[in-house]
C-alpha cells in the first residue's frame, strides 16, 4: 500500500514575519517522510516559499475573507486535493480548519496563547466565548503542538486536552561563523508597535539609562498602530534625539547593527527575536513571562513593573558581556523540530490504520 504523504499547512497571513518565520523554515527544511505544501492568502509568504520550491496554494484564509469564504475555499482546495493531514497556525486558521477539514485529521500548532485571556481580546466576554470556542476546537484535532513547554501549560490549562499536546520547540540553527559578543549600548527592539509588548515602559526605561549613558541609544523597529503615539512619547521624554522609528527593517541587519535586545512584552510563547539575539551573541532583556525564561539565563530577566530595573539590567547585558546568555546554549535546531514534527505526524497516522 503507498501511503499518502500529502500535509498541507493552513495560514491566515499573507506577509513575511512572525508566524510565517516558522512556517518558512519548516518548509523549506522539510519534515521527513512528508511532504509539506502551504495554503495562505496571496503575498510575500508564498512568493517566498514558491522561490524555495514548495507547493504553494493561494486560499480566501484571511480574517478579512469573512469565515463563509474561507472555509469554502479550503474545503474547495481538500475536495480538490488529497492530503493526509491538515496543519493549522493561529486562531483564525485554526477554526477554518475545523469547519473545512470533513474526515482529514487536523493538527494545530499553538503560538500565541498567553496566561491572561484578556491580553489579546477586547472583553472578559469576548475572551471567554474564545476560550469555548478553542476547548470544542481542541476536542476535535488530533494533537495540538505547543511551542514552549509554558505554551502547552496554558493550552491544558485553559482549553484542555492535556493527551493531545506534544511540545515541539522553534528550531534555530547556528550561525556559522558565530558571531563575537561587542560591549555596548546600542539597545533595539524589534517587535510589532501594539500594546502587548510594552514598548512605552521600554521608552521609560530608556530615559534612565540615556541620563547615565548619553551616548546611547535605542531603535524602535517595526510598525504597528502605537507607531505615531510611541514616537510622541519618546519626544515628550526628551529622548527623541536618541530614538529612532525606522518602520520594517531586515532583522539579520539590525542584530549586527546594535548591541543589546529588549523585550518587555506582556508575554511570548517562543519568541524567534530572542531566540535570534541569543544566536547573534546580544544581550537581552526579556520580561520573565510565558517562554522566555527557557531561552535566556535568569540575569536577562526582568519584572513587568520594575522600570529602573529594567535599565540597570540594559546597561549591565550591554557593557558585561559574561552576563548574556552564550549563544550556543540554544540546542534546538530547525532539522530538530522538523524531526519531532514527523514523529508527532506517524501519532497521528497511526491512529488512522
Amino acid at each position: 500500500m503507498v501511503l499518502n504523504r500529502r500535509v498541507l499547512w493552513l495560514s491566515p497571513v499573507a506577509e513575511v514575519g512572525g508566524v510565517s518565520r516558522h512556517i518558512i523554515d519548516a518548509a523549506s527544511q522539510g519534515i521527513p517522510g512528508w511532504n509539506i505544501e502551504v495554503a495562505a492568502p496571496a503575498g510575500p509568504l508564498l512568493d517566498t516559499l514558491s522561490e524555495a520550491g514548495v507547493p504553494v496554494h493561494p486560499v480566501a484564509s484571511a480574517p478579512g475573507s469573512g469565515i463563509r469564504a474561507s472555509v469554502a475555499s479550503v474545503r474547495a482546495l481538500l475536495a480538490r486535493e488529497n492530503f493526509a493531514l491538515l496543519h493549522s497556525h493561529l486562531a483564525y486558521a485554526d477554526l477554518v480548519a475545523l469547519l473545512a477539514a470533513g474526515r482529514t485529521p487536523i493538527i494545530s500548532t499553538e503560538h500565541g496563547i498567553a496566561a491572561d485571556a484578556r491580553l489579546y481580546n477586547a472583553s472578559a466576554v469576548t475572551a471567554q466565548a474564545k476560550r469555548l470556542v478553542h476547548s470544542l476546537r481542541v476536542a476535535r484535532t488530533s494533537r495540538v503542538i505547543a511551542v514552549s513547554e509554558s505554551t502547552a501549560q496554558q493550552v491544558a490549562r485553559q482549553w484542555g486536552g492535556r493527551k493531545k499536546i506534544r511540545v515541539v520547540l522553534n528550531g534555530v540553527d547556528p550561525l556559522v561563523p558565530e558571531p563575537k559578543p561587542q560591549a555596548g549600548l546600542r539597545f533595539l527592539s524589534l517587535s510589532r508597535l501594539s500594546h502587548e509588548k510594552r514598548i512605552d515602559k521600554l521608552l521609560e526605561a530608556f530615559v534612565i539609562v540615556h541620563k547615565q549613558y548619553p551616548e546611547a541609544t535605542l531603535t524602535v523597529a517595526g510598525d504597528g498602530p502605537l507607531r505615531a503615539q510611541l514616537e510622541s512619547k519618546a519626544r515628550e521624554l526628551e529622548v527623541a534625539e536618541a530614538v529612532s522609528f525606522p518602520g520594517t527593517v531586515v532583522a539579520a541587519d539590525a542584530y549586527r547593527t546594535h548591541d543589546v535586545v529588549v523585550q518587555l512584552s506582556a508575554w511570548e510563547n517562543l519568541s524567534y527575536t530572542l531566540l535570534d539575539a541569543v544566536k547573534h551573541n546580544k544581550g537581552i532583556v526579556a520580561t520573565s513571562v510565558g517562554g522566555n525564561p527557557e531561552i535566556v539565563k535568569k540575569n536577562s530577566l526582568v519584572e513587568d513593573n520594575g522600570i529602573s530595573d529594567v535599565a540597570k539590567t540594559m546597561v549591565a547585558q550591554g557593557l558585561r558581556l559574561k552576563e548574556r546568555t552564550p549563544a550556543n546554549s540554544w540546542h534546538w535546531s530547525v532539522s530538530d523540530m522538523c524531526a519531532e514534527l514527523a514523529n508527532v505526524y506517524a501519532e497521528v497516522s497511526a491512529c488512522r490504520v
